[in-house]
């Protein structure tokens, strides 16, 4: 059987999965997998420091194909601010909503309630609990606080006035 090690590929990700009580099963379904710097870049991903990190793909619940990809630096830079800059990091333009592993007929339930949560750590953390507790539910990553939001078009407010419409980009 396989470790968190194995699949994650590091003692910090093991840990990382071990503390938030998602089990290998579940991250080896989700595809997270450690990725060395040269593979991050083969991927797309560009940042002057080292892109050394736990790669997260954003896997369409209808298809089963990764449509994206986020990844979480191992090491990221510290502002200023002594705060770490390009901890995640996603490609260029890509604005989608993180959904865990899921059977698909939970998609079209609507008495299955879902839950949001901030990036896909959390998506996959609910996810365990829910198959710990047998709760139905339909865990949902933002991609970072603000990485779901963009640019969805533009309409006429109740002034008459134009405004951009804001909301996730693409869910699936």
């Amino acid at each position: 059987m396989k470790t968190n090690a194995d699949s994650a590929g590091t003692d910090s990700e093991r840990l990382m999965f071990d503390r938030l009580r998602v089990p290998p099963a579940l991250f080896e379904a989700a595809c997270v997998r450690h990725m060395t710097d040269k593979e991050a870049r083969d991927l797309g991903f560009v940042w002057e420091g080292n892109l050394e990190g736990t790669l997260f793909p954003y896997i369409n619940p209808t298809t089963g194909k990764i449509s994206t990809w986020r990844l979480r630096r191992d090491h990221p830079e510290i502002g200023k601010d002594g705060k770490p800059e390009g901890k995640y990091l996603s490609r260029a333009g890509a604005r989608e909503l993180y959904f865990a592993p899921l059977k698909i007929e939970v998609l079209s339930d609507t008495a299955v309630p879902a839950i949001l949560g901030e990036a896909e750590k959390s998506a996959l953390s609910v996810s365990a609990w829910a198959t710990r507790t047998c709760r139905r539910v339909l865990p949902i990553g933002l991609g970072g606080c603000y990485g779901w939001l963009g640019k969805n078009g533009v309409a006429e407010d109740a002034a008459g006035d134009v405004r951009e419409v804001k909301g996730p980009i693409r869910g699936f």
